[in-house]
C-alpha cells in the first residue's frame, strides 16, 4: 500500500532519488571545474606560444621555451578534446535534473496519498506510482559506472540527514528502527 510511510513503497524511491541527486551534483561540479581548468590551460599555453614565437628566432633559449610551451599546449588541447570533461559535466547535470524531477514527483505523490481519507488509494495515485517506478528504472539504466566511494558517502549523508547526526551506516539505521519499534511496542503494552 502507498500509505505506509517509512516502511512503504515511496520511502526507498525518495531515498534513492535524494542520494543520487546529491551524487550527480558533486560529480557534475567536479567535471565542470576540470573542464574550466583544462580550457584555461589551453588558452594560457597558446598565449605563451604566441609570445615566445614573437621573440628573435636566433635565441636558443626562446626556441626551447617555444617548443616546450607548444608541446604543453598540444597536451592540454588533447586532454580538452579527448577526455571530454565538458561532456561528462553535461551528462551528470542531466542525470541530476532527472533525479530531482523524480524526487519532486515522489514528494507530490506522498502529499496526495496523505491527504486521502482512510479509504482505498485512488487509481490515479497507483498509476503515478507505477510511472515513478518506471522512470527510476530508466534513469538507473542511463547511469554510468559510479564512483563507489563517493556514492557510499552520499548514501551515508542521506542516512544522516534523515535519521540524525552520527547515523550514517545501514547497521546504525537498522538499530535505530529496532529501538523505535521496541519503544512503540512498550508504549502500546503500557497503554492497555
Amino acid at each position: 500500500m502507498l500509505r505506509e510511510g517509512d516502511s512503504g513503497k515511496l520511502w526507498p524511491l525518495h531515498f534513492a532519488a535524494c542520494m543520487n541527486a546529491k551524487y550527480h551534483q558533486i560529480v557534475a561540479e567536479t567535471f565542470r571545474r576540470r573542464d574550466r581548468i583544462v580550457r584555461l590551460a589551453v588558452g594560457l599555453f597558446a598565449m605563451a606560444c604566441v609570445i615566445a614565437s614573437s621573440f628573435q628566432r636566433s635565441n636558443a633559449e626562446m626556441q626551447i621555451a617555444t617548443v616546450v610551451t607548444s608541446v604543453l599546449s598540444l597536451i592540454a588541447a588533447f586532454v580538452l578534446n579527448v577526455v571530454g570533461f565538458g561532456d561528462q559535466y553535461v551528462l551528470h547535470r542531466e542525470l541530476l535534473r532527472r533525479w530531482l524531477d523524480l524526487r519532486r514527483d515522489i514528494e507530490i505523490l506522498e502529499l496526495d496519498v496523505q491527504q486521502l481519507d482512510e479509504g482505498p488509494v485512488k487509481e490515479s495515485c497507483i498509476e503515478r506510482y507505477e510511472s515513478i517506478v518506471n522512470r527510476k528504472t530508466l534513469i538507473a539504466q542511463d547511469e554510468p559506472a559510479p564512483d563507489e566511494e563517493l556514492l557510499m558517502k552520499c548514501y551515508e549523508d542521506e542516512n544522516e540527514r534523515r535519521h540524525g547526526s552520527g547515523i550514517r551506516k545501514f547497521e546504525q539505521v537498522a538499530e535505530l528502527r529496532e529501538k523505535k519499534q521496541s519503544k512503540l511496542v512498550e508504549f502500546i503494552a503500557n497503554r492497555d
